[in-house]
């Protein structure tokens, strides 16, 4: 139990010491656990509100692809959902609003094709194909598109020569049933100021469609009413006079065709709208120009030679999501219908380093103990159709894991600068700082011990710094100190020397005045008994406080109300006893306590107001005997009551005869004799109380 007491005492000395460190180096900690908390806290809260924040960017793009499917590419992409792959040598016929598209081409808006249902044919060629009702006269495809070339040879109607004019090959396939056309361009109707029109100056073209074998030949010789169109030129053909247009240089002009086709199995029966079997509609187009010199008629437009996919597509709607997003629209009820579109992949390149942070922040704060996470959802309704929007966890968690990373990496940077400035405190300040501490302790350790004082060595810790200066300082400090005990040691020693001389001096007549009062009756021994005492004490130590330290008293029976009244006849004016008339025995030393008496005496005559009175009085408390001087004159200081007593401290000014020594006697004495002596202060002047024990029958001497 003792040995874990001084265990523990050892610690608290310890932690004592090195305060100051233990705070500077746990606020350190405290810092650094504050930042990796805060750094925890914030990857925790950035995982919902990564979420959350990716939900609201799925609510974003929905929105945007909601207001994409309100233009009219929209609505024919929502009405016709099913694939829009074309196959083969036809083009995908989609179910478009009536009046979409118009056949007869008169204004430039009408120009305008459908991104939803055309597709980019060669270079410069297009094409939309689409099927419209007409409550009157059935279900038409309707066919509109535009194409490059130069002058057009048109077909006078009439003729039954086909090979040497443009013209188209039509055909429409469903149910096992074909139709087939071949459509020329008819040359427009003669200027009204009756003049010829030339084919290489109009604009305008009629075309019209005439039933056709499987073999292409013409059947019969009158044109289909149900087939028809036009053909509208824009920009110039040929160069014009004087004009040289290079070879290579692309045809200027660009054509715009539109014309319709019937369908004979949907003439008057094509409920539901649009039809089940729609996608079995196949639809072909070739432009063939005039037979050449080898036979054969080039063409120059076809629908074989149209892109897989229209201008506006699915594939328009799959570049608003990310990887690993569905994008769902399911058609109202009663109607066919449900498209679904998942994302493109994306491959993720990622660094090696990035990998190990990913998997780190991942597996550190991610919840294994609950279930599969929901996909975040985003939903709206446009027209009766339902759009739904499922993202992807793992976007979420990219940008998440993106934020964590961008979180670490400051952690990382802040703890760097942290634990720099700690290194740096701690080599430039907290170690030269123990060092200085460790070393002044080893001082002060070694001045418990008499001896010669230590050098501590302060030459690896003098500097121009802060510390160093202090340590320049303590060095100084040091060797004063040093020099000055050195010069102490040199007094003392000379002291003690001039004592021993002065105290051989006063021996030899002291020792003749104890051979001339040897009667033990004679009242002048006990004084010369006590001044041989006191040379004796003084010859033998090294000086007068010593002398005074190490002298032991005679104690003695003494009846203080004897000896208080023996006081008052000293020779000291104006002296009041007031005390116990019987006697009062106390132990004491008869010389040691007149001393004190005489000292404490002296000093109140000194300070007492003139021919003021001094009081003396005795009582005995629990204390013991206590004896009372007071005077009347100024007050002690207080935070001189208890230095007076101490060696040399004097109340008078310098130069006075007073050297200070008195109360230090006074209070030597009584402590030697178990006693005490204590001043303060009262009402208009100063009292003295001595202490001493009483004495009983037991310790009479």
């Amino acid at each position: 139990m003792a040995r874990l007491r001084r265990s523990l005492d050892r610690l608290g000395n310890w932690l004592l010491g090195s305060r100051t460190r233990i705070l500077i180096r746990g606020a350190f900690v405290l810092l650094i656990c504050v930042l990796i908390a805060g750094a925890i806290v914030a990857i925790r809260w950035g995982r919902q509100e990564a979420i959350e924040t990716y939900t609201k960017n799925l609510e974003t793009r929905l929105r945007a692809i909601r207001n994409q499917l309100t233009s009219l590419d929209g609505q024919i992409l929502l009405a016709n959902l099913v694939t829009q792959q074309r196959s083969g040598s036809s083009v995908r016929v989609f179910a478009l609003p009536l009046n979409t598209l118009n056949i007869w081409l008169r204004s430039e808006r009408d120009l305008e094709l459908p991104k939803a249902c055309t597709y980019a044919v060669g270079n410069d060629g297009a094409i939309c194909a689409g099927l419209i009702q007409d409550r009157d006269k059935g279900a038409f495809v309707f066919l509109q598109g535009s194409f490059r070339h130069n002058a057009i040879e048109t077909h006078t109607q009439g003729a039954k020569a086909f090979d040497a004019v443009h013209r188209l090959k039509l055909q429409v396939a469903i149910q096992g049933n074909q139709g087939r056309w071949l459509a020329t361009f008819q040359p427009p109707p003669p200027p009204r100021d009756g003049s010829a029109a030339s084919a290489r100056t109009a604009t305008r073209w009629n075309i019209t469609g005439y039933r056709a074998r499987t073999d292409w030949k013409v059947v019969g010789g009158r044109h289909d009413r149900e087939v028809g169109g036009r053909l509208l030129k824009t920009g110039r053909c040929l160069p014009g006079a004087g004009e040289a247009l290079p070879p290579e240089a692309p045809f200027p002009c660009v054509y715009h065709f539109a014309l319709r086709l019937p369908v004979d199995p949907w003439r008057y029966h094509f409920e539901p709208w649009p039809p089940k079997d729609l996608q079995a509609l196949d639809v072909s187009l070739e432009l063939l120009g005039p037979k050449e010199a080898d036979g054969r008629s080039p063409v120059l437009f076809s629908t074989a030679q149209a892109a897989p996919i229209p201008l506006y597509s699915i594939d328009s709607l799959r570049n608003e999501l990310a990887t690993g997003e569905e994008l769902r629209i399911v058609a109202p009820t009663g109607q066919r219908g449900e498209l679904v579109i998942n994302s493109r992949p994306q491959p993720k390149e990622a660094s090696a380093l990035e990998d190990i942070a990913r998997r780190i922040i991942v597996t550190a704060f991610t919840d294994h103990g609950t279930t599969a996470a929901v996909r975040p959802l985003a939903q709206s309704r446009l027209n009766g159709f339902e759009l739904a929007l499922l993202g992807d966890v793992a976007n979420a968690r990219d940008g998440w894991v993106l934020l964590g990373q961008r979180i670490v990496a400051y952690l990382l940077l802040l703890l760097a600068v942290v634990l720099v400035s700690w290194a740096v405190i701690e080599i430039y300040v907290l170690r030269p700082v123990s060092k200085l501490t460790r070393r002044t302790h080893e001082l002060s350790k070694k001045l418990q011990v008499n001896g010669p004082l230590p050098d501590i060595g302060f030459a690896g810790l003098v500097g121009r710094d802060e510390l160093g200066v202090l340590a320049t300082g303590l060095r100084d400090l040091l060797e004063r100190v040093r020099a000055d005990i050195v010069r102490e040691q040199r007094q003392i020693a000379q002291s003690k020397e001039m004592l021993k001389a002065i105290g051989h001096e006063i021996r030899s007549p002291l020792q003749n005045l104890v051979a001339l009062h040897g009667d033990g009756e004679d009242r002048s021994r006990p004084y010369v008994d006590r001044m041989l005492r006191a040379v004796e004490l003084l010859y033998s130590a090294a000086s007068p406080e010593t002398a005074f330290v190490n002298a032991s008293p005679q104690l003695t029976r003494t009846n203080l109300v004897e000896f208080l009244q023996n006081a008052t006849e000293i020779g000291i004016d104006n002296i009041d006893y007031r005390g116990p008339k019987g006697a009062v025995w106390a132990m004491a030393d008869e010389g040691w306590i007149e001393d004190v008496i005489m000292h404490v005496l002296n000093n109140a005559v000194r300070f007492r107001e003139p021919d003021s009175p001094i009081s003396i009085a005795l009582a005995v408390t629990e204390r013991g005997a206590e004896i009372s001087i007071r005077n009347r004159g100024p007050a002690i200081p207080e935070d001189k009551l208890d230095t007076i007593f101490e060696y040399g401290v004097s109340l008078e000014p310098p130069g006075e005869e007073n050297k200070g020594q008195g109360l230090f006697v006074a209070r030597s004495y009584m402590a030697k004799m178990d006693g005490s002596i204590e001043a303060r202060n009262m009402p208009g002047g100063v009292e003295f109380l001595i202490t001493l024990p009483l004495s009983s029958g037991r310790n009479t001497s």
